[in-house]
């Protein structure tokens, strides 16, 4: 039998909430874990994302902004598009280039969104998958993305209803911002 007397109320803390020891989003190991676990939930977007582009032909330049773990950029390099992804993150940047090593006209290289060095023009195709909605100033990264297309160019954006989204993405949002406060 449970004594009520005794229950203390307690309440809840959320994961993005809760303190504990200090995580590095920055580093290999949080790339590998959300590898794991975000690409579950951006992959099949950014497989509706190039399906969505349509027919693609081979060697196309592709920017992927806020590339992560690489759940587009990968499988457009497998589609045979020259993939330039850029994130702020070391390792997801040394995890992407691990899985890109197979593509020789595809990179991944550490870069902010928002302040691209790249050259006016330089791109067929610019895509963001939940990336933009992380930025400091989206709006700031959505005309870099412009800049960087070609006349004619596509582009494709997946973003959450109300930022910074959810499930893992709650947790990485608040970890980016206490990362890179700037």
């Amino acid at each position: 039998m449970h004594d009520k007397s005794n229950t203390e109320s307690r309440s809840v803390t959320p994961p993005w909430q809760a303190s504990g020891p200090a995580i590095d989003y920055t580093s290999d190991d949080f790339a590998r874990v959300y590898e794991m676990t975000g690409n579950r939930v951006t992959a099949p977007i950014a497989m509706e994302a190039l399906r969505q582009i349509g027919p693609v032909q081979l060697g196309l330049r592709a920017l992927d902004i806020g590339a992560g773990a690489g759940a587009l950029s990968v499988p457009a390099a497998h589609q045979g598009l020259f993939v330039h992804a850029v994130d702020v993150a070391p390792g997801m940047v040394k995890l992407l280039s691990e899985r890109l090593r197979p593509f020789p006209f595809s990179i991944a290289e550490v870069m902010n969104g928002e302040n691209l060095q790249i050259a006016d023009e330089s791109f067929d195709l610019a895509f963001s998958i939940m990336g933009i909605s992380l930025f400091n100033d989206w709006r700031k990264g959505l005309l870099e993305m412009s800049r960087v297309l070609r006349p004619g160019g596509k582009a494709g954006i997946a973003t959450w209803k109300s930022p910074p989204g959810g499930g893992p993405f709650l947790v990485m949002a608040r970890a980016l911002r206490e990362v890179f406060p700037e």
